[in-house]
């Protein structure tokens, strides 16, 4: 049996709080605005279905985090987290896809994705959610590293995969990044988890798959 995993409550205490313009939690709201961006940047350039999706998530990721963090709680941490789980999902679909992993398919990957989140919701249990985000972005990584890439080049990917990392790490130290800089870790996160997006932009624009070999 796996531990009970618990939302910490204390993760929705920001350590920037300022309220400018009647926004409560500013900065943390405001640096949603290139999920948007990025979001329907791709939108207008992706052609397959689950590049499209990944930029559908990215949209109402930016609209969904931008809510949470008005009113930052577990109810609200749901609107933040589903759209997330739909871009990273599809992201693994539309990379297996190109990999050769056909078994993998698009809507069951979502559903994976978005009912690990439920399952959070309904059990205030993370450990469904933990092991899909955990898995899937171990996979990427060895599909990247260990598997003959189909593409010409794999660059934007990795520098995808890098703003998302980096992402994680300025999360973790919202608070002291933010005593030494006058916006906090967790507003960076959200921009550097954004250029994710845009690198992927990159990708689907530029990168020709040469082959489909695994």
């Amino acid at each position: 049996m796996f531990p009970l995993i618990t939302q910490d409550m204390c993760y929705h205490n920001f350590a920037d709080q300022a309220t400018l313009l009647g926004i409560p939690h500013f900065f943390n709201v405001i640096t949603n605005v290139p999920f948007m961006i990025f979001g329907i940047w791709g939108l207008l350039i992706a052609k397959r279905l689950d590049w499209r999706w990944f930029f559908i998530g990215l949209v109402i990721t930016g609209i969904g985090s931008s809510y949470y963090h008005l009113n930052p709680n577990n109810a609200t941490l749901v609107y933040d987290r589903l759209p997330m789980a739909i871009s990273f999902m599809a992201l693994v679909s539309a990379m297996c896809a190109d990999y050769g992993f056909h078994k993998i398919k698009l809507y069951p990957a979502i559903l994976l994705g978005v009912g690990s989140v439920l399952y959070w919701a309904l059990w205030q249990d993370l450990i469904f959610y933990v092991l899909v985000q955990f898995v899937s972005l171990i996979w990427i990584f060895v599909l990247l590293r260990f598997y003959k890439s189909p593409y010409v080049s794999n660059n934007n990917l990795y520098w995808a995969l890098a703003c998302y990392v980096l992402a994680k790490v300025l999360e973790h130290f919202d608070r002291e990044v933010f005593a030494f800089l006058p916006i906090s870790g967790h507003s960076l996160k959200h921009l550097s988890a954004a250029f994710s997006g845009f690198f992927i932009i990159r990708h689907v624009r530029g990168e020709k798959i040469c082959n489909n070999s695994k």
